[in-house]
């Protein structure tokens, strides 16, 4: 928008009287707040992990990790080398796993949705989210995309309707040691309110009991702008916010040449 300001003052400025200047700066500096995008950002929160059964996934479920004493910091400390999974041997049998980030340093606001970025570590009896077992080579017939869920009180969880790359990304992968590239999944609406997100679905894999698990290296999470049916559309050029403004032309007078 500053280049626009920029080059039409160029054009037009040298040749319109002071007052038409002056009236043009002034317009097309208002325009520029008018029309500037919102922007999305990194959401601050607490990274978790954990495990759950079949009776209700509206509930938090166990806090666990595999690693660092049920505190999975190394899955958002912004170093994809460093993982943590849901791995729980033979001591039991819970059929989903979730991550997330929870805790949020404010609430999501009526505008705003969610975009989770993961990087998930593969090893070669699980860590992906899909059907239990695995009886062959590469894993993608067993993946299943997990849910997308928020809360707003730490305590109930929601499932919103989302979108992802999951499938697609992991497809033709081995069951075997490695870090994924991103997989994004985003809310297909705004979550106002939520101060949690999570990712939950069956574990995948065949290790432990039967259990599966999923393993995480890293996870960041972003709003995303939602806009509000009831506002009008920020417009997206010059001449579209002068239509917006019912502008339909912009005279300027010029100097007779002497």
């Amino acid at each position: 928008m500053s280049n626009i300001l920029t080059t039409t003052l160029d054009r037009l400025g040298r040749s319109s009287s002071s007052l038409s200047r002056i009236s043009l700066i002034a317009g097309l500096a208002l325009l520029m707040l008018a029309v500037s995008p919102s922007q999305g950002g990194l959401v601050v929160g607490s990274p978790i992990m954990g495990l759950h059964d079949t009776s209700s996934l509206s509930t938090l479920g166990v806090v666990y990790s595999h690693f660092e004493s049920n505190n999975p910091i190394n899955i958002h400390d912004g170093n994809t080398s460093t993982y943590d999974d849901t791995y729980y041997g033979f001591s039991g049998y819970y059929a989903y796993s979730y991550f997330g980030l929870a805790s949020f340093s404010s609430a999501i606001s009526s505008s705003q949705g969610l975009a989770i970025d993961v990087n998930f570590h593969l090893f070669i009896d699980g860590g992906w989210f899909g059907a239990k077992g695995l009886s062959s080579d590469p894993i993608t017939q067993y993946l299943v995309a997990p849910d997308v869920q928020v809360t707003s009180d730490g305590v109930t969880w929601t499932t919103v309707s989302s979108t992802s790359n999951y499938i697609a990304t992991l497809s033709g992968l081995s069951p075997a040691f490695q870090t994924t590239s991103d997989v994004t999944f985003q809310t297909s609406t705004a979550v106002a309110g939520a101060t949690g997100v999570r990712l939950i679905g069956l574990g995948g894999g065949y290790a432990g009991s039967g259990n599966g698990f999923v393993g995480v290296s890293e996870v960041r999470v972003s709003t995303i702008p939602f806009t509000d049916p009831s506002v009008v559309p920020e417009p997206t050029s010059l001449a579209g916010a002068l239509t917006a403004l019912g502008i339909t032309a912009l005279a300027v007078r010029r100097r007779r040449p002497c």
